[in-house]
């Protein structure tokens, strides 16, 4: 089983169905430009997203 499969079947044993599932993406690199971004899922509909940049951290 591959990890985002392992996830998936975590989330689905233990959100309820009005449970809003945040996913993240990216990672923060102290001194060097780091990207991030975010997807929240509820009833199956992404409900919000966004992502970004920083120059340095």
């Amino acid at each position: 089983m591959t990890a985002d499969l392992a996830v998936k079947q975590l989330i689905e044993d233990n959100a309820r169905d009005d449970d809003v599932v945040v996913y993240t993406d990216g990672s923060v690199q102290r001194g060097e430009k780091s990207g991030w971004g975010f997807l929240a899922n509820a009833h199956g509909r992404v409900v919000a997203e966004r992502s970004g940049a920083y120059r340095t951290t």
